[in-house]
């Protein structure tokens, strides 16, 4: 096994947890960006990827700075929207 489907492996477990409310979405952005920092060498697939993590960056940010305590109907759409699409992503890198 790879070290990128190995990483894939553990962003999965990652959003699946998430999807269980067991991670919280701050959890779930600073794991995925470690993760992301691990794989050097896999620029393309990485950038890809890390845009999908740019949006739960970004609502995680609006959340925070209108001080939230749990996201908007419009912001859990936008999650999810890109958990699908990092979804579709990890899929093509198996």
């Amino acid at each position: 096994m790879s070290n990128l489907e190995k990483r894939c492996r553990l962003i999965e477990k990652c959003i699946e947890e998430f999807e269980a409310e067991t991670r919280p979405l701050h959890a779930l952005i600073n794991t995925l960006q470690s993760i992301l920092d691990s794989l050097d060498n896999q620029k393309a697939w990485v950038d890809a990827f890390r845009s999908e993590w740019w949006t739960l960056e970004q609502v995680y940010a609006v959340a925070l700075d209108r001080g939230e305590t749990s996201l908007s109907f419009a912001s859990r759409t936008l999650v999810h929207a890109a958990i699908h699409k990092m979804k579709l992503r990890l899929k093509q890198a198996n």
